[in-house]
């Protein structure tokens, strides 16, 4: 799966809770460290999961704004980190999860859903809500 991303272009990386010696040596043992851009680990950053500072870390150390960033994420902890860092996340509920197939699945979403914001969205949650005039034009203080 890393290999098959890492030849479409994606750039990898870890980020765990972890020591950084433990996440290596799972890396090297899985035979995925060679994949990886770089590795976060809890001796990198002062606030662990579920604070998003490692995935604010991770995504600066990219040179990427969070909205071109897919996180993809077992752990509680580390859901609420990912999705407080503003990047895409992939809920997944463990390893078995994590595959080639799924994981181009949340990329075309995130690109369904970037684009369809681009070219203007119905909104649903501004209508749902009562507006009836579009979002750019809401009432603030009784002006348009």
């Amino acid at each position: 799966m890393a290999s098959r991303l890492k030849k479409k272009g994606y750039r990898l990386c870890v980020c765990s809770n972890a020591i950084r010696k433990s996440v290596h040596l799972m890396l090297e043992k899985s035979d995925l460290l060679k994949y990886m851009e770089f590795v976060l680990s809890n001796e990198d950053i002062k606030n662990p999961k579920p604070h998003p500072e490692m995935y604010h870390a991770a995504i600066k150390k990219l040179g990427l704004s969070p909205t071109e960033v897919l996180i993809v994420e077992d752990a509680p902890h580390g859901i609420a980190a990912a999705k407080a860092s503003g990047a895409h996340v992939c809920e997944v509920s463990g390893f078995a999860e994590v595959n080639y197939e799924r994981i181009e699945d949340c990329i075309r979403r995130c690109s369904d859903a970037k684009h369809s914001r681009s070219h203007g969205s119905k909104g649903s949650r501004f209508i749902e809500a009562g507006y009836t005039f579009p979002k750019p034009l809401i009432e603030i203080r009784g002006s348009r």
